[in-house]
């Protein structure tokens, strides 16, 4: 009786997680240096010099905009982003390439 009880709940516990905002992840990998544009659920675009690792995260809203761009701004460089929800790859991007634009964007599914 209480493993058919548990199996009958069980659904509902996945249920409950349904809409919940997810951790948006942004990764971004730099060898030179770079520029890199963000914007946290839809809101302003923020740019940053970056050479080496950089991390942001924040609980993405259902239905806004995901938003990440790096540009390889050395005359020898490269750039990787990636951008995760709840530590699910959503997108990633490399380059090697001065002054081209890798760019991740898109809605944060529910």
């Amino acid at each position: 009786m209480k493993n058919l009880l548990f199996v009958l709940l069980l659904p509902l516990l996945f249920a409950c997680n349904k809409g919940d905002n997810p951790t948006v992840r942004y990764r971004v990998q730099c060898n030179g240096g770079c520029e890199v544009s963000y914007s946290m659920n839809g809101g302003l675009v923020t740019t940053e010099s970056v050479s080496g690792s950089w991390n942001k995260s924040f609980r993405g809203n259902i239905g806004s905009q995901i938003y990440l761009t790096a540009m390889v701004t050395a005359p020898i460089g490269s750039a990787s982003i990636e951008v995760k929800l709840n530590d699910e790859v959503f997108d990633s991007k490399a380059t090697s390439i001065s002054f081209e634009l890798i760019s991740i964007s898109g809605i944060i599914p529910e």
